[in-house]
């Protein structure tokens, strides 16, 4: 269908079509339009499908408000689309002045009335503990608000503030805090980070797997061609993009088919990830593990070539591999290098597991036994017809010339247990991350977002600021064990907004307590013998108990 468009553009995903062309002659744009809808309508009869008129719309797109009220004439099987000014595409909701506004109106409703369910399924002394409402809210509730974000993070903060709002309200059902509470304490102690701070890292994953895609997929050529030519006061979607440096990242590509073609097999290469006596690791004594890993190692061919890879990564981001052998004939090999900053110990094993590859191509007739301690590099190597990073990709394709020639066995030891070669590699990596530089700068996708996540993650750690709150951690409320009423009494007697407290001409007050003195958090606390350290501490439930042996507990 694509190749019958002509000047115009065509997108296309399941049963959902788009055509569209931009100009500043409308009548140009109709006569375009129609000629190739009759393309499309013909080659619709010809392959036995049908377009329904009914379910067919137009829409115009313009700053000029003289152009808000056009009836484009479009037709399709003789009959005239009815013209829309907000048409949802793929679930996302377009308008006329490009502000995302209609789309944000829906989700806001959407998300509305889906907070219904958290309110079915709490109260404040009976029904779900904090830690299932907030997992109802981040499967049902959450996704809502954030289908679209690539493109609706370009509107206006009003309009973002009302996605903000209904996270609020999920927040205060999910702790049981009162509406006077400030919104920094509740959503700190639901640990649901603002949806501006989630977009943000997100959009960082979403550009750079688009990014990595290279010129194979429609969007990632888009991005990679785009240039900054603004000429309205609001940015594109991906004009904010760059604006936040998100398109200056140094991304390892992706190749979207894979390396070998589909009758190619790997059956000289094995991969193994575990030992020939299972044994969990974190369940056995270290010397049980030396010796079972000593015990596949002497099974080992004396002729065989046996390669020790490792990775590794210092608490600088500083990362290293290294590579051990000894072949039969006594050569050793030592060989050590740095990675590029940030990256991860799974992909500094994959680099090791590449270069022993490049040693072992230099033998003949000698079979190879990579020996490494990384079992996700192993298992990701097994799953070969899936690679589609390019170093993975390089190293698939080491193995499959190395195996014309020889069987080459991928075997994971345990590290720490006293292997020679193993801790010959781990010397030889943590070397190389102390080298200079390394020879790219390239990263996987999954890394650059770590390193945004870490960073966002960090923040969020930093508790708000209170003259009464004092938590030092978030999701303080998830982790309160005991009923309902124990976790809601908890989290309002830490954020200080408790029942006896009211507002009166914006001052503090509090009602009564039974010694006839105000009633505010520190004084209800001291009346009841307890101490503050134990709404911080897991004493928690017992403090629960003194306010209701003291008959105080109406007032939390």
């Amino acid at each position: 269908m694509e190749k019958m468009v002509s000047s115009c553009n065509i997108g296309l995903f399941a049963d959902d079509v788009v055509i569209w062309k931009n100009d500043q002659d409308v009548i140009k744009i109709e006569n375009s339009l129609n000629e190739n809808m009759v393309a499309i309508q013909s080659f619709a009869e010809e392959h036995k499908l049908n377009f329904n008129p009914a379910k067919s719309f137009t829409c115009i797109f313009t700053t000029n408000r003289h152009m808000f009220n056009l009836q484009p004439k479009i037709y399709l099987k003789g009959n005239l689309l009815e013209t829309t000014k907000s048409p949802t595409y793929l679930g996302f909701t377009l308008d006329t002045e490009i502000n995302c506004g209609k789309h944000i109106a829906k989700l806001f409703e959407k998300g509305r009335k889906r907070l219904q369910l958290l309110k079915f399924i709490s109260g404040r002394d009976w029904g779900a503990n904090s830690g299932t409402l907030r997992m109802t809210y981040t499967a049902l509730i959450r996704p809502v608000l954030e289908y679209g974000y690539q493109v609706y993070q370009v509107a206006s903060q009003t309009n973002l503030n009302k996605l903000e709002r209904v996270q609020l309200s999920a927040a205060r059902i999910i702790t049981g805090l009162r509406s006077c509470c400030p919104k920094a304490i509740v959503l700190y102690e639901a640990d649901l980070q603002p949806l501006s701070m989630r977009i943000r890292t997100n959009s960082v994953k979403y550009i750079a797997k688009l990014q990595s895609l290279g010129s194979f997929n429609r969007t990632s050529k888009f991005i990679l061609q785009w240039t900054s030519n603004q000429r309205l006061k609001k940015d594109s979607p991906v004009g904010v993009m760059w604006k936040r440096g998100l398109l200056d990242f140094n991304i390892e590509p992706c190749i979207s088919f894979s390396c070998l073609t589909p009758n190619t097999s790997l059956g000289r290469v094995s991969f193994s990830d575990q030992l020939l006596t299972r044994a969990p690791k974190h369940t056995q004594h270290p010397e049980m593990m030396r010796q079972l890993s000593l015990e596949l190692i002497n099974n080992i061919p004396s002729r065989a070539l046996v390669l020790y890879t490792d990775g590794s990564k210092s608490d600088s981001g500083r990362t290293g591999s290294g590579v051990y052998a000894k072949a039969e004939d006594g050569l050793v090999f030592r060989c050590r290098f740095r990675n590029p900053d940030n990256c991860s110990v799974f992909r500094s094993e994959l680099l090791a597991i590449r270069e022993a590859l490049d040693f072992a191509l230099h033998f003949e007739n000698s079979d190879s036994y990579i020996l490494t301690d990384c079992k996700s590099s192993i298992q990701y190597l097994k799953n070969w017809p899936e690679i589609r990073e390019k170093t993975g990709q390089e190293v698939i394709s080491k193995i499959t010339t190395l195996s014309q020639k020889s069987r080459v066995y991928f075997q994971w030891i345990p590290f720490l247990v006293g292997v020679f070669g193993n801790e010959e590699a781990d010397v030889l990596a943590k070397e190389g991350s102390a080298l200079p530089s390394a020879t790219s700068s390239e990263l996987f996708t999954s890394e650059i977002f770590y390193i945004h996540k870490a960073k966002a993650n960090s923040a969020w750690k930093n508790p708000p600021t209170h003259d009464w709150y004092a938590g030092n951690r978030p999701g303080l409320s998830l982790q309160s064990v005991g009923t309902r009423s124990v976790q809601t009494a908890l989290a309002r007697l830490r954020s200080g907004h408790i029942k006896s407290l009211k507002f009166i001409d914006k001052e503090k007050t509090f009602s009564s307590c039974p010694c006839s003195c105000p009633a505010s958090p520190a004084h209800i606390i001291d009346c009841i013998g307890a101490s503050a350290r134990q709404l911080w501490s897991e004493e928690g439930k017992g403090l629960v108990e003194l306010l209701e042996r003291h008959g105080v507990m109406d007032l939390v």
